[in-house]
């Protein structure tokens, strides 16, 4: 709907795909700590997300590139500040204007968020 609604009006949302980063060695606590980050983090209407085990999905709307970096870089700092024995890693992707399926959206997500994790944790990837 997100999608359909950025083409109609042209405008602009982003998806930020957040992981902890080694989840075997951490508790549902752990999960809940990362929810509440994540839900801080984030504009009043805004939506967050579990997606998947230890995944949790957030769409940004109406949001510019920058303010979506600003967004990732404020969740490393709190997960950082409140939680320093998690660390989380964040695929980052911004949609403008370009007719796209929904679920290439989600793939980019995916693929930002594996880069992440791949160059060490404990950090945001934006994708290309």
């Amino acid at each position: 709907r997100e999608a359909a609604q950025a083409n109609r009006y042209n405008q602009e949302f982003a998806l930020l795909s957040v992981d902890l980063d080694n989840y075997q060695n951490s508790s549902e606590r752990s999960l809940q700590k990362l929810a509440s980050i994540l839900r801080r983090s984030v504009r009043r209407g805004d939506l967050v997300a579990l997606y998947e085990e230890a995944q949790f999905m957030l769409l940004l709307s109406q949001c510019r590139k920058e303010d979506a970096v600003r967004c990732a870089g404020r969740i490393l700092q709190q997960n950082k500040k409140e939680a320093a024995s998690l660390t989380v890693s964040i695929g980052v992707v911004h949609y403008h204007g370009k007719v796209c399926h929904p679920k290439k959206i989600l793939v980019q997500a995916g693929l930002a968020l594996h880069r992440a994790k791949k160059e060490g944790g404990n950090r945001y990837v934006i994708a290309a």
